[in-house]
């Protein structure tokens, strides 16, 4: 496994999001000569074999294999019975993760990585696409997860912010204070500002206006929503600084029309 100090980028931004539930036969083999996203597999059941330009990787159950985009892959299904989660990422261009090499994650040791993604494939029936925001929530944490690998103590250190992490993810909407998330961790605001940004990699305010920007761009682009109505579905009570968040997070303005 990768240690923290050789990832690239813990801050990438996801500009879009899709998940395949996968299931296939035993031998069904799968070419793909240019990934046209980043990937990350989870295996649910079964065992995948994937060869790559950098070489052959071997899934088990609960295993995680990540793979970077461009990357040429063939991908074989051993078991009779095989089932995997597959989450394509649309990253920012300048953003590259893990140094752009695939990666296997063995989830068996990791019940965080394990949680994330059950959490992500339980859902797949119950959510629409008008709902990409919360998978989108998701993935930056199984993303953040994996960047903090190494940490033995991970599921136990961060286990006060967990439930407030979800609290966030369903409920962006909300205008809560900082000191309101920290009563539900049990913590001061302080530490619960430093813990919070040491898992996530963003401030409270940081995290939820993410998650409240990309919900907005989805209802925007539905065409049911003009941007200024989004900014107000979403949480944001000043189109302004509706306005600065949205370049923040795309780099453009150019999508929004009071």
């Amino acid at each position: 496994m990768r240690r923290t100090s050789d990832l690239k980028s813990k801050n990438a931004i996801i500009q879009d999001i899709s998940i395949i539930d996968v299931s296939r036969e035993q031998d069904f083999e799968i070419r793909q000569n240019f990934r046209l996203y980043d990937t990350l597999i989870y295996i649910v059941d079964g065992k995948i074999r994937c060869t790559t330009n950098h070489g052959t990787i071997e899934a088990n159950q609960n295993h995680l294999i990540y793979i970077p985009k461009g990357e040429c892959t063939v991908t074989k299904y051993i078991e009779q019975s095989n089932r995997a989660i597959c989450i394509n990422l649309t990253l920012n261009d300048k953003d590259v993760i893990f140094e752009g090499v695939p990666i296997l994650f063995d989830g068996s040791q990791l019940p965080r990585i394990r949680h994330i993604v059950e959490s992500i494939y339980t859902k797949l029936d119950k959510y629409n696409i008008y709902d990409k925001v919360i998978y989108m929530s998701y993935s930056y944490e199984l993303l953040y997860t994996l960047f903090n690998i190494d940490r033995n103590v991970i599921d136990l250190k961060y286990k006060c912010i967990i439930s407030v992490i979800e609290e966030i993810n369903r409920n962006y909407n909300k205008n809560l204070k900082i000191d309101e998330y920290a009563k539900m961790a049990v913590m001061c605001e302080s530490s619960f500002r430093k813990l919070f940004k040491e898992y996530t990699g963003k401030s409270p305010i940081e995290y939820r206006n993410n998650l409240r920007i990309l919900r907005a761009d989805e209802l925007i682009k539905s065409g049911e929503f003009n941007s200024s109505e989004a900014a107000i579905q979403v949480g944001f009570s000043s189109f302004p600084y509706f306005c600065r968040e949205y370049k923040k997070t795309f780099g453009t303005t150019s999508i929004y029309k009071k």
